[in-house]
């Protein structure tokens, strides 16, 4: 088949391999067949393709390894982007493989104690829960003012989760005085987790 040289005022059709006039919304128009080596989609939008958040509902005293209950998908003006996390008891499966940034927020208070350090961390397993490795850790240092003392901390890091079956993760709270509590709410979030993904592994 001779090839036909393109005008700067045409562009050609992959679904028929015909020139038409300019379009000047598209340079490409068409859809290129699965046999000529396409997908036989008609457009493609780069974007977010996976976007979720989730958050604590109900506060609770002391450590918990990990925070295994009262956990939603945020409800308040929100809308996962694509597939969205899976959660059972506290731990979170990834819907696909690919980098994922993971961002977490905890609100920590304590009544009048004398001892008020707080620990938060987040683990990832790559062995669907056999092990869990500390991947983000924030830790408060509640001042003692003699009142109730509120803190706020938050973390991120990325993870390349190479195999969506097999990768999990948790979030874990840790206090040494047994009256520290980690703050939540149904209606905002003061201790929440989200997760982005950033691209393909």
């Amino acid at each position: 088949m001779a090839l036909t040289r393109l005008g700067p005022n045409q562009l050609i059709n992959l679904a028929t391999n015909t020139t038409g006039s300019l379009n000047l919304t598209s340079q490409v128009t068409g859809t290129l067949p699965a046999s000529n080596g396409g997908t036989g989609t008609t457009s493609y939008s780069p974007g977010i393709t996976e976007y979720d958040e989730w958050r604590l509902t109900t506060a609770f005293q002391g450590a918990a390894n990990p925070i295994s209950s009262n956990l939603e998908r945020n409800d308040q003006s929100f809308e996962k982007i694509g597939t969205g996390m899976t959660e059972s008891s506290g731990v979170f499966t990834f819907p696909s493989t690919g980098k994922w940034l993971i961002q977490v927020k905890a609100w920590r208070w304590i009544n009048n104690a004398a001892e008020r350090a707080a620990g938060f961390n987040t683990e990832y397993s790559s062995d669907s829960g056999s092990t869990w490795t500390s991947f983000i850790s924030m830790s408060d240092s509640l001042y003692n003012s003699g009142d109730n003392t509120n803190s706020g901390t938050y973390g991120m890091g990325t993870l390349d989760v190479t195999n969506a079956s097999t990768w999990r993760i948790r979030m874990t709270a840790s206090s040494v005085n047994a009256s520290t509590y980690t703050g939540a709410n149904t209606a905002r979030n003061l201790t929440s987790i989200s997760f982005l993904k950033l691209g393909d592994t």
